[in-house]
C-alpha cells in the first residue's frame, strides 16, 4: 500500500528540487544601493511564483494520479465481476455434468463430479495450472466428458493459448454437437486466431 505512493512522492520531491534550483538561478535581488522596498517587492514576486508553481503541481498531481487511481479501481472491479460471473457459470455447468456422467460406473461418476467441482474451484481462484491438471485427469477417466474439454478450452483461452483452446472446444463439439456454449467458444477462439 505504501509502495504505490512512492512514485508520486518522488515526482513531488523532484519538482520541489527543480523549483529550488530555479530560485537560486534568479538574479540576486538585493543590491547595495537598492532600497528595501524594491527588495521586498522582488521577494513577494518570487513567493507568488512559488505559490503558482505549487498550485499547478498539486492540481496536476490530483488530476493525473486521481485518474490513475480511479482507472485501477475500475479494472479491479471489472476483474472481480468477471471472476464472479465465471464462478456462477461454472457451478451451473457442474449441474449439467451430472447428466454427462450417468453413462460411466457410479464410483467413477462420483469421482468425476468431485474432480469437476475441484477444478471449478481452482479455476475460480485463478489457479489455472491446478485446474488444467484436474481437467486432464477427468478426461483420462471419462474420455467423453464435454465439461472437462470446455474447462480446458476456457483455461487455454484465458492464457491466450488459442491453438490448444481451439482443439479443446473442437473436441467438446465433436462429442456433443448440440452444445451451444462450446460452439460459441470455438467460434470466438477461431476469430482470435485469425487476428
Amino acid at each position: 500500500m505504501v509502495f504505490e505512493y512512492i512514485p508520486q512522492l518522488v515526482i513531488v520531491i523532484s519538482l520541489f528540487v527543480i523549483i529550488i534550483i530555479i530560485a537560486r538561478k534568479v538574479p540576486k535581488t538585493a543590491e547595495v544601493d537598492e532600497s528595501e522596498i524594491i527588495k521586498d517587492k522582488k521577494k513577494s514576486e518570487i513567493k507568488k511564483i512559488f505559490v503558482i508553481i505549487w498550485e499547478s503541481i498539486t492540481k496536476f498531481y490530483y488530476k493525473v494520479f486521481g485518474k490513475l487511481k480511479r482507472k485501477a479501481k475500475e479494472v479491479k472491479d471489472k476483474a472481480r465481476v468477471v471472476s464472479e460471473q465465471d464462478n456462477e457459470d461454472e457451478l451451473s455447468r457442474l449441474a449439467e455434468d451430472k447428466i454427462e456422467v450417468e453413462n460411466i460406473p457410479q464410483a467413477t461418476a462420483d469421482e468425476v463430479i468431485d474432480l469437476l467441482e475441484s477444478a471449478s474451484g481452482f479455476y475460480g481462484k485463478g489457479d489455472f495450472g491446478k485446474a488444467e491438471k484436474i481437467y486432464i485427469e477427468i478426461i483420462t477417466k471419462d474420455k467423453k466428458n464435454v465439461r472437462a474439454y470446455k474447462g480446458l478450452g476456457r483455461i487455454y483461452k484465458r492464457q491466450r493459448n488459442f491453438i490448444d483452446a481451439q482443439s479443446s472446444f473442437e473436441q467438446a463439439v465433436k462429442i456433443n454437437p448440440e452444445d451451444q456454449e462450446a460452439r460459441e467458444q470455438l467460434g470466438e477462439v477461431k476469430n482470435l486466431i485469425k487476428k
